[in-house]
């Protein structure tokens, strides 16, 4: 069993992996980390365990949308190279980010920061 050091919002985690994974658990840790600094940047008051709750909401959003559409391609092979332009792909992509980045906006709103001197929960 390996151990690997990651570091998530600044704070320094070890991790227990199996031998040969640890790039695969860094790799991984960066991106959750890259989402823990994107919510900072519209909650810069959020709490860690703020951030680490919308990160891994974000992270479920994002596998959820993939998921749905792999599904979509399985039932639907044909619409994943015939038919479809490279301009529609890139319009669909941009529509799905636009729609991501609103619900992100949406839960970053709903952040309840506690106060100063109010207890954490």
């Amino acid at each position: 069993m390996a151990r690997v050091d990651i570091s998530l919002n600044g704070r320094s985690y070890p991790i227990a992996c199996d031998d040969g994974q640890e790039d695969r658990v860094r790799e991984v840790a960066a991106y959750v980390d890259s989402k823990i600094t994107e919510i900072r940047t519209m909650a810069p008051a959020a709490t860690d365990q703020h951030l680490l709750v919308m990160a891994g909401l974000m992270i479920a959003d994002e596998l959820l949308d993939t998921s749905g559409e792999m599904e979509r391609l399985r039932q639907n092979p044909a619409s994943a190279a015939n038919g479809v332009s490279s301009v529609e792909n890139e319009a669909a992509v941009a529509d799905a980010l636009g729609r991501l980045a609103g619900r992100l906006e949406d839960l970053a709103g709903q952040l309840t920061v506690p106060a100063a001197g109010e207890a954490k929960g």
